[in-house]
C-alpha cells in the first residue's frame, strides 16, 4: 500500500491509498496525479470610470467562516487582503471549496460595497470576482441675490440628514462666493 503524505506546494495531496502487487523480476510504474490548487482574483474598480482602486481591504473566509491565510496558510493575514496598484488581490494555491469575500474598508471618497460575494474555487481553476465602489456625493449650496444674481456670503444654514441618513448635523456658513460645499455625502 502506497499513500502520498506530502504534496509539492501549490498542488493538492492525493492521499487515496494505492495498492500494487509485485511479482518476481518485473518493473511496475505507479502513476500518482496531483492537480494544481485553484486561485482567486479580486478586482476593485470605480463604478463610473472603471479605474482600479488601490488600498481597499477585503476579508476572505471559507464557507464555514475560517479566515483564509496567504502563502498556503504559511502567512497569517487574519483573512484581510488589500488591493494593489492595479486594484487587484491575487491569491493562488487555494484548496477547492467555497469562499466568501467581503469588502471591509474602502477609500474615504467612496461608499463601501457591503454585499459579500461567494465563489466556488476548483482544482486547477482561477475565479475572478469584481467589486465596484461609487464615489460619495457632493452638495453645493449657492446663496444668491434674487435680483442681481450676486453671491451672498455669511449666510448660515442648518443641515441635517433625514429618513435615517447619518449625515452629521451642523451649521454651515456661505463663503465669499456665497457657497457651502459638502463633500463625501453618503447616498440618501
Amino acid at each position: 500500500i502506497i499513500t502520498e503524505v506530502q504534496a509539492k506546494p501549490g498542488y493538492l495531496l492525493d492521499d487515496t491509498p494505492k495498492t500494487i502487487t509485485i511479482k518476481d523480476h518485473q518493473t511496475y510504474i505507479l502513476d500518482v496525479f496531483n492537480a494544481p490548487k485553484g486561485g482567486l482574483l479580486i478586482v476593485k474598480k470605480d463604478s463610473q470610470t472603471g479605474e482600479p482602486l488601490t488600498g481597499v481591504e477585503f476579508k476572505i473566509t471559507t464557507a464555514n467562516g475560517e479566515l483564509v491565510a496567504d502563502n498556503e496558510g504559511m502567512t497569517s493575514t487574519n483573512g484581510i487582503y488589500v488591493t494593489d496598484e492595479a486594484g487587484q488581490i491575487e491569491i493562488s494555491h487555494l484548496k477547492p471549496g467555497t469562499y466568501t469575500v467581503t469588502e471591509v474598508r474602502t477609500l474615504e471618497d467612496y461608499v463601501l460595497d457591503a454585499a459579500p460575494q461567494t465563489v466556488v474555487v476548483e482544482a486547477n481553476d482561477q475565479q475572478t470576482l469584481t467589486f465596484t465602489n461609487t464615489k460619495k456625493g457632493c452638495l453645493i449650496i449657492k446663496k444668491i441675490d434674487s435680483v442681481t444674481r450676486e453671491p451672498i456670503d455669511g449666510v448660515k444654514f442648518k443641515i441635517q440628514g433625514c429618513n435615517g441618513n447619518p449625515y452629521p448635523e451642523g451649521d454651515y456658513t456661505t463663503d465669499v462666493n456665497g457657497v457651502i460645499r459638502l463633500d463625501h455625502l453618503p447616498e440618501g
